[in-house]
Order: structure tokens, then C-alpha cells, then sequence
């Protein structure tokens, strides 16, 4: 895979061969290269550089992770167009000394691993009343040398390092982060690693469930995790604490500013009940039950919001975990049918991250 560190050019290279002979396609079409997030980061026209050979020039790349490059081609007139899909690795810059000594308890890293290939980093933030946003570094050892993961802060509780090479238990990566606010540092993090080897069982049971689920559910959702600490919303009554709007624009019912952390598309297998209006004692319509099998990222909880392709949303209830040594390899999400209208449907249902492609690629699923 071609690597390249982040905020230099990439320049990516493609050859086209039939039986080891190069061929010039009749038609190249704009090549699309995609972030590590899956949005689009821009259009490139190639550039021949000899008979079945073409590049382009991807300026300044600074997210960190696997991205994607899609050239669409014709060989030759009357064929149909074909579609070739590569990967290539951002790696992050190696970043000025930062002194970790001054750790805080204001912070803590919580690290677990989802396969050989990738481990979760969750920020956990203590006695912060305010919303804040994170940076991360990862060293070789509890002293680094440090590299900084995040070119600017992210807004998000959790961060998913790609690992390239894969996970080597003999050496295990180290990380600390630190919570800032408007360029202020309000707490830093321990060094840490993780806490305990995973089971590698269970990491390659999680990764054939994860490709069960991708290659035979044909659905994908966008998972919208809810904010459960940072700066409370305005709508709250400080003498009884509770909400004074029903529909409140800004935290959506929750309480807390922002009401949900951006989306994450995760591929699933769903049953949802048939669409029965059944009035209950009270008169109410007995809401429609749904529920949803996906692997072990992200974690879900109850009031957690799950929105499927055609835009029906779904309030979480509970999730039922499936461990294998005390390693998460699947969850079962039990949802209820959120009726159009409500406070869940005022915000824009927007994804960050596609689990699909981006965190189990094929190379991991044996």
C-alpha cells in the first residue's frame, strides 16, 4: 500500500496491463479520491506518463488513515465502463515535543482493540463542565517520541487508530491526549496503551461477524451516539433541571448543547416489525419496534439514535452485547419507531465515518 505522511502531496500511480502488456484505455474518466472519513475530497484529471501508465497529484493531505482513489475507465469502444477501487495510507507527521508529564485527572483514555488492524480510543472527561474538543498523539513508548493523530481537534468521544502494520502484541502503541477549548488545554492525559491483550479469538469472530453483516444485510444506518456530558442547554430550568422546551433546536431534547455527536454508518441486518396502529388504554398508537444486529463499532446505548437509508429514525432501548472472553464481538440494538415530528427529527442526519469499508477492509476478514 503507498504511504504517505500527512500535509505532503500524494502522488498516486495506476498502470493498466492485459496478459503484462500495457494498453491505454480508450476513455479515463476524472479519478475521485475519498478521506478516510468517506466524503469526497476532490476530482483529479490523470496524467499519462508512458503507454499504460497515469498519476495524480493529491495536494496537501492531512487526515490521517486509509483513503480511497476510484479510477473509472473504458478499454476500448463499445466495452462498458469498470470501476477499479485503491487504498492508500496517510500516516501522521512526526509533531513537536509535548511534555506529558503534566498529566491531569481531568482526562482519561480508555483503549480497546476491534481487529488486528484497528484500535479504539475513547476520551473520557472528568469534572469539564464545558464542551470540549480533543487532540491525539500516539508514541512507541510511554516516553514517544510523540506524533500527532489529529491535525486539529475533533469534536467526537472516540477516536479509531489505523494501524499499519497490524497489531503487534510485542509492541503495543501508546497514547495521550488532551482536552482544549477556544486554544485552551483544560486537562492532558496519561500515557497509555492497552489495558489487557485482546483475545485474538474474539478479534477474528468480530471480524467474520462484521463481514456476515456487511456482505449479506444489504442495509447500512447511521448510528447518532447521544451527548451524555459538556455544556448544558440553555432550554434547561437551572431550580427544577429540567428542559423548558419540548422542541428545542439546540439540544434536541437532551439537555446537553448539540444534542448528538456526528453520525457513523455502520452496516446491518434489521428486523422491524410489521406497521400495526394499535391504540393502547390511554389511546396512544403503540409505537413500532425495530431492531438491529451490527458488530462491535460503535457501542451503542439506550437513547442513542439510529436513522435508516429511507430516513426513518429509531430511539435505542436497550442493546443486547455478545462477549466472547469478555471481548464485544456483536450488538443487538431494540429500538422504538420515533413518530415524524419529534425533537429527534430536527437535526441533520450528516455521517463522519463509514464502518463498512473503512475500519474492516477485506485484507482483515479472513
Amino acid at each position: 500500500m503507498y504511504q504517505v505522511e500527512a500535509g505532503h502531496n500524494a502522488v498516486l500511480k495506476t498502470s493498466f496491463r492485459d496478459n503484462k502488456t500495457p494498453f491505454d484505455p480508450v476513455e479515463i474518466k476524472d479519478v475521485q479520491v475519498y478521506t478516510p472519513s468517506g466524503e469526497l475530497f476532490g476530482t483529479y484529471t490523470p496524467v499519462r506518463l508512458d503507454k499504460g501508465s497515469y498519476k495524480i497529484v493529491v495536494e496537501n493531505v492531512l487526515h490521517t488513515g486509509i483513503w480511497t482513489h476510484v479510477w473509472t475507465w473504458k478499454a476500448s469502444s463499445g466495452l462498458d465502463y469498470v470501476s477499479s477501487k485503491y487504498r492508500f495510507l496517510v500516516y501522521p507527521k512526526k509533531s513537536a515535543e509535548v511534555n506529558v508529564t503534566k498529566a491531569s485527572t481531568g482526562l482519561i483514555l480508555r483503549i480497546r482493540a476491534l481487529s488486528m488492524y484497528y484500535l479504539d480510543i475513547d476520551f473520557i472527561t472528568k469534572g469539564i463542565r464545558q464542551s470540549c474538543n480533543f487532540l491525539l498523539y500516539r508514541g512507541d513508548s510511554f516516553n514517544g517520541p510523540w506524533f500527532k493523530l489529529t491535525p486539529e481537534p475533533i469534536d467526537y468521544p472516540n477516536y479509531v487508530d489505523h494501524l499499519t502494520p497490524p497489531l503487534n502484541l510485542a509492541s503495543l502503541p501508546y497514547y495521550f491526549a488532551q482536552a482544549v477549548w477556544k486554544g485552551e488545554v483544560l486537562a492532558t492525559s496519561q500515557a497509555s496503551t492497552l489495558s489487557g491483550l485482546p483475545s485474538l479469538a474474539g478479534l477474528s469472530i468480530a471480524s467474520r461477524i462484521q463481514r456476515i453483516v456487511t456482505n449479506r444485510g444489504g442495509n447500512r444506518v447511521i448510528i447518532f451516539r447521544k451527548r451524555r456530558g459538556g455544556t448544558l442547554c440553555g432550554c434547561i430550568d437551572p431550580v427544577i433541571g429540567k428542559s423548558t422546551k419540548s422542541m428545542c433546536p439546540v439540544c434536541f431534547g437532551t439537555g446537553w448543547s448539540g444534542g448528538y455527536y456526528p453520525g457513523i454508518v455502520t452496516p446491518c441486518l434489521s428486523n422491524v416489525t410489521q406497521e400495526m396502529i394499535v391504540p393502547t388504554q390511554e389511546g396512544n398508537i403503540q409505537p413500532q419496534i425495530g431492531s438491529f444486529y451490527i458488530g462491535n463499532y460503535p457501542l451503542v446505548n439506550s437513547d442513542d439514535i439510529v436513522v435508516e437509508q429511507e430516513g426513518k429514525r429509531w430511539k435505542v432501548v436497550n442493546v443486547d452485547r455478545v462477549s466472547y472472553r469478555g471481548f464485544v464481538i456483536s450488538q443487538l440494538i431494540n429500538s422504538s419507531l420515533i413518530a415524524p415530528g419529534e425533537a429527534e427529527y430536527m437535526f441533520t442526519a450528516d455521517k463522519v465515518e463509514d464502518t463498512g469499508w473503512i475500519y474492516y477492509p477485506k485484507s482483515d476478514l479472513p
